[in-house]
């Protein structure tokens, strides 16, 4: 094995999200670190950290593509446009009449 600091991230990146989730797993192990240290320093489960692989999540994305040194639209080009602007809303609107959470009513929380 080549020491740490000469370990390079590949530039061929997939755009298949379950291709790209393995991807982004070797590079992490790469870079010396895991889905379970992501979320350890975001305070989160490694299970949402995978989960952001999928479905969106600005903050894990922000953070997984620091930690490969890069940028999250070069991660996740999918849901950038081609001026960079992100895709997804960043803040989930609420229904009506329903709570923050998996609550009908407001919790502790809202």
């Amino acid at each position: 094995l080549a020491p740490p600091n000469r370990l390079k991230c590949s530039k061929s990146r997939p755009r298949d999200a379950r291709a790209r989730s393995i991807w982004v797993l070797g590079q992490l192990r790469l870079h010396g670190a895991s889905f379970a240290a992501i979320a350890r320093g975001l305070g989160i489960s490694a299970r949402a950290v995978g989960q952001a692989m999928f479905m969106p999540n600005h903050r894990v994305e922000l953070a997984l593509a620091a930690a490969l040194g890069l940028e999250p639209r070069q991660l996740f080009a999918e849901r950038y446009d081609a001026a960079g602007r992100r895709l997804h809303a960043l803040i989930r609107s609420q229904p009506a009449g329903r709570g923050c959470c998996w609550m009908r009513a407001p919790c502790r929380r809202c």
